[in-house]
């Protein structure tokens, strides 16, 4: 009886051994989900920002293209005079 009685406990530890470790197991999947998943939103934000700045530098290029024919257009044609060059260019820029 005493034999059964040490069987019957120490197949209760096993089967509760067994039960923590799935618990554990359950919580480490649940953790690693949720570390994939902060993974991915970090990755988002990243292309998001990186969007962003894409957007931005197009934006400064035409800001500057813009400054670049406004310059070309006002200070160009004052400044040059009748000097064949400039006469050159007039078509160019005057079309």
């Amino acid at each position: 009886m005493h034999i059964g009685f040490i069987r019957r406990a120490r197949e209760r530890r096993e089967l509760g051994m067994h039960h923590y470790q799935f618990q554990f197991g359950f919580l480490l999947l649940l953790l690693l989900l949720l570390l994939l998943l902060l993974l991915l939103l970090l990755l988002l934000l990243l292309l998001l920002l990186l969007l962003l700045l894409l957007l931005l530098l197009l934006l400064l290029l035409l800001l500057l293209l813009l400054l670049l024919l406004l310059l070309l257009r006002i200070v160009l044609p004052a400044a040059c005079g009748c000097k064949p060059f400039c006469l050159a260019l007039r078509p160019l820029l005057f079309s």
